[in-house]
């Protein structure tokens, strides 16, 4: 299944949800350091045999003077030979791997914009989850609802302009502002929620 469909058929059965979504986000952040690990020791790989082969090169070159004179055999310098090209072969290699980690970066960033999307989305719907109910007890009670709706009047046949309130300001005019103190701590606790 193609992970941006993945996260698009979680349930969305909010902080379930949420902490699904969280991690995975976590899961490809975690990928993205790995592959990007991997093409900075491949990189350090490639340099290594690089100068491997050139000593190799040197190595098989001393190895065939030696040979012409008559100082070793022909298994040695055919050894000198099989020397540089498994370093080739390696350096192939890890190019490859260098190459394949390359191709797939752009993939993982696109799943993690798509984790981040469904992610966020999850966390406004815990929000609206728990906004229902306060909004159903607030509608439910008449004299809440009286009291917002004489506030509404004050407020329109107070101002001088076109008799328009904006209501959802009102309302939450109504609410006790979080605190300094509240901030961080409702802050930590949302995300003690969403880890556990």
């Amino acid at each position: 299944m193609n992970p941006v469909s993945r996260f698009l058929s979680l349930s969305p059965s909010s902080e379930s949800h949420a902490m699904k979504t969280l991690k995975a986000l976590k899961e490809l952040e975690a990928q993205r350091a790995h592959v990007q690990a991997v093409v900075e020791k491949s990189e350090l790989g490639i340099k290594a045999i690089q100068t491997e082969i050139v000593d190799a090169t040197k190595r098989a070159q001393e190895v065939q003077a030696s040979y012409v004179r008559g100082l070793v055999g022909e298994i040695d310098v055919m050894t000198a030979r099989d020397g540089i090209e498994a370093a080739r072969k390696r350096l192939e290699e890890v190019r490859q791997v260098i190459a394949a980690a390359r191709d797939i970066q752009p993939q993982i960033d696109q799943e993690i914009y798509a984790a981040t999307h469904a992610h966020n989305a999850a966390l406004r719907s815990r929000v609206e989850e728990l906004i229902e109910p306060i909004k159903a007890r607030i509608a439910d009670d008449k004299k809440v609802r009286a009291s917002l709706i004489e506030i509404y009047g004050l407020i329109a046949n107070s101002d001088m302009t076109l008799c328009w309130v904006n209501w959802r300001d009102m309302v939450a005019d109504c609410f006790p502002v979080i605190t300094g103190d509240e901030a961080p701590a409702a802050v930590a606790a949302g995300k003690k929620t969403l880890l556990s």
